[in-house]
């Protein structure tokens, strides 16, 4: 396997794609491998008569699919997420950036999952705004029409249950929802669920235990969307905890909350002003 790719390191198409797209020695082992990936794409393409490419991200993904469709003379594009730093006002800051906004030039069409992002592209690269392709991300979970959402009596017995999900970091005020379910502790049942993972799973769990033990809180850890049903129908509230300020999608987990009629409490964030407007 090491030695076609060596080979084609050496050849003057592999070279031709590495200086076209402005990839640098400093990720060469990156790029390289996204450039041959696309070399051996082509081929497929060729073989199934494919019509044209949409990659997932404006990544390495995008730049394969820039090269396979190249060679197979088809068109291609690339969906626009979130995380692309393409939207940011300031100048690209890593090569993955800079790759964004070269590939969007040689893209037929650059598919975005909101009114927002499609709007940052165009203030972004105003000379292509034809290329916007607005196409909403489908939600994964909804109540079906069979299904009906019916909430417990709220009596004394009953124990109010918080969920949250996401990726847990030490900023996103994690920490002040278990201490506010802490202090109301005292005057009501309640506790919280929380689905996800990341760096700051470890010291959340440890202030979990500092406030009164796990009864209070349960970390269900990364859960399969085949049990995100199961976790929004067994809660009655849905808390949305945001740390970042230049978010322009509206969350999906919070879209999936109210559609299985849950109240939501979100952080006081442009992305959610934006999202109740058009909710």
């Amino acid at each position: 396997r090491l030695l076609p790719k060596l080979f084609a390191l050496c050849t003057p198409k592999f070279w031709h794609f590495f200086v076209k797209n402005g990839c640098s020695f400093g990720h060469f082992f990156r790029s390289a491998s996204a450039i041959l990936a696309g070399m051996r794409f082509a081929g497929w393409c060729k073989e199934e008569t494919i019509q044209y490419l949409c990659a997932a991200d404006a990544g390495d993904a995008a730049l394969s699919s820039a090269v396979a469709a190249e060679i197979a003379r088809i068109p291609f594009g690339y969906t626009l997420t979130e995380s692309d730093m393409v939207l940011k006002k300031d100048a690209p800051s890593s090569a993955q950036d800079g790759l964004s906004a070269r590939l969007a030039p040689q893209a037929a069409f650059v598919r975005v999952p909101s009114k927002a992002q499609a709007g940052a592209f165009i203030a972004h690269f105003p000379k292509l705004a034809d290329k916007i392709c607005l196409i909403h991300d489908p939600e994964t979970l909804t109540l079906s029409e069979e299904q009906e959402r019916v909430f417990d009596d709220l009596g004394k017995d009953h124990v109010i249950s918080l969920a949250t999900a996401g990726e847990i970091k030490k900023d996103k005020g994690l920490h002040v929802l278990l201490e506010a379910t802490h202090i109301l502790q005292a005057q009501m049942q309640i506790s919280v669920r929380i689905a996800g993972d990341g760096n700051g799973l470890k010291d959340l769990k440890n202030l979990a235990k500092r406030l009164g033990g796990l009864k209070m809180v349960t970390f269900s850890g990364l859960l399969p969307p085949e049990h995100m049903e199961e976790f929004y129908q067994s809660a009655d509230m849905y808390i949305a905890c945001m740390n970042d300020t230049k978010a322009v999608r509206f969350p999906t987990s919070v879209v999936e909350a109210m559609l299985f009629h849950l109240p939501v409490i979100a952080t006081d964030l442009p992305v959610f002003q934006i999202g109740r407007a058009h909710v």
